[in-house]
């Protein structure tokens, strides 16, 4: 506690020289004085820091509600040859294709339902060559050739997704508290700062009063003498 004391001391001393030592004539007036302790006094920075990280915790917590935006694109290749199969012998398939889709998704705030709507188009392009096709086997019916280089297949799509839980987190009862309990951490530090810089702030008012008055003194004296 006394080391605590002696430190307090040598920092208002320190403080003090350091604002009045630039002439014996100058005085600082009461605005000036305090605009250099407030940027000079560690603790205040402290407190101001305290209440940034809460003001930021507040800001992550309603972040879960935040709408979020996907985007995908991609390509698709493929190629088949169907020889086990007697109806489709000696036969390819290969084509290729693109994918492209686009989504939102978030969370209704304070409610705990989550939703999402996804737009998807998928693209195919591509050959399809066929050997012998047998239509009727063990009939006299000669075997079919066919194939196509024309192939295109598009399929786009949309779909709407929304999920409710019914639980521990039924209408957003933890998303709530989570919220809640970052507004009253704010609360708390901005009170707290209040509190803790107007207890600093009046010690050095007092002493910037009672620098004045011992100054007012010495002047006294000196006209006395």
């Amino acid at each position: 506690m006394t080391r605590k004391i002696i430190a307090v001391l040598l920092i208002v001393f320190g403080f003090s020289f350091h604002l009045f030592s630039q002439s014996n004539n100058t005085v600082l007036t009461y605005n000036e004085y305090m605009g250099k302790i407030e940027s000079l006094i560690p603790e205040m920075k402290l407190t101001a820091s305290a209440e940034s990280n809460a003001y930021n915790n507040l800001i992550k917590a309603k972040s879960s509600g935040d709408i979020k935006f996907d985007l995908q694109a991609g390509a698709i290749g493929m190629q088949n040859h169907f020889n086990q199969y007697s109806i489709l012998p000696e036969s390819d398939f290969h084509y290729n294709g693109f994918r492209v889709g686009a989504g939102f998704s978030g969370l209704i705030p304070y409610s705990g339902t989550r939703w999402s709507v996804e737009i998807r188009h998928d693209g195919y392009f591509g050959d399809f060559e066929s050997g012998d096709i047998s239509l009727i086997p063990m009939q006299n019916i000669p075997p079919l050739n066919f194939g196509t280089n024309n192939f295109k297949y598009y399929s786009p799509s949309i779909k709407i997704e929304i999920a409710q839980p019914i639980l521990r987190d039924f209408f957003g009862k933890l998303d709530r508290y989570t919220i809640k309990d970052a507004e009253y951490q704010l609360t708390i530090a901005k009170l707290k700062r209040m509190i803790d810089d107007n207890a600093v702030l009046n010690s050095y008012r007092k002493l910037y009063y009672q620098w004045i008055m011992a100054r007012k003194l010495i002047a006294f004296y000196d006209d006395m003498i």
